[in-house]
């Protein structure tokens, strides 16, 4: 397995010192090459549990690992992307995508043909030189992904990236995240609250409940690809999460 999540738990304090628990006792595995979505309604701990996963904050009980290391922070080799772009505004298209290669001591024009390709692989050609400012969501979005592509992750961790953007928009954006993952391979832990999504997208949906416990359940999506999630076969599934989701 390329993930493997035991007995996670992580707790916070309120203003008066209380103990308040938000994940506790989840256990998880991942497959490389996976794409598994995390469901859950908002404020259920789905995004903290995803920083877990990619080092940003360690567990208060449990353990993960990938590739059976513990995971002890951050890794050039798993890459977050989440709502909000955080792409440089003075930076180009270009100049954003090729970022993590200059860090990394990558040469000029090494770097700049690997941005190139990359931004023509989320279908950008053209915008090289436009800023942030200049793009639509979607296109921005796009720009994020080609920035994550850029130094070869192992694993991407996204965290409900296409939230912001219109009905129309996500679903094309929905499409090219499918055959960008056809083409590269990588695994993918794609937080969520929109059961449609998690449909369209997933391999495996893990279920998160409204209140700090073990997953709902882990259930593996059987419909071939492409889906649509109101297709009648899509509905039994649909269901089933909608009950999921539902408070205890």
């Amino acid at each position: 397995m390329k993930i493997v999540a035991r007995g996670v738990g992580k707790h916070f304090h309120d203003k008066r010192g209380q103990d308040l628990p938000v994940l506790q006792g989840l256990d998880l595995t991942v497959g490389g090459g996976e794409l598994l979505c995390l469901l859950g309604p908002n404020g259920c701990g789905k995004t903290t549990f995803l920083n877990l996963l990619a080092g940003f904050e360690p567990p208060d009980e449990g353990e993960i690992a990938i590739d059976g290391r513990l995971v002890t922070g951050p890794s050039p080799e798993y890459v977050m992307i989440m709502q909000s772009y955080d792409l440089f505004p003075w930076r180009t298209v270009l100049g954003n995508v090729e970022y993590g290669l200059e860090v990394r001591g990558w040469k000029r024009e090494k770097r700049q043909q690997k941005a190139r390709e990359l931004i023509a692989l989320v279908g950008l050609s053209g915008c090289e030189e436009q800023h942030p400012r200049e793009l639509s969501g979607g296109m921005r979005q796009r720009v994020a992904i080609a920035r994550a592509l850029a130094v070869e992750p192992q694993v991407l961790f996204m965290d409900e990236p296409f939230g912001a953007l219109d009905a129309l928009t996500r679903s094309r954006m929905q499409q090219e995240l499918l055959k960008l993952w056809r083409r590269r391979g990588m695994t993918i832990v794609f937080v969520t609250h929109d059961i449609q999504e998690a449909i369209t997208l997933a391999d495996r949906v893990a279920v998160l409940p409204s209140a700090p416990g073990p997953f709902r359940a882990v259930i593996q999506v059987e419909l071939p690809r492409p889906r649509h999630p109101r297709d009648p076969a899509a509905l039994p599934l649909r269901d089933r999460l909608e009950q999921l989701l539902q408070p205890t």
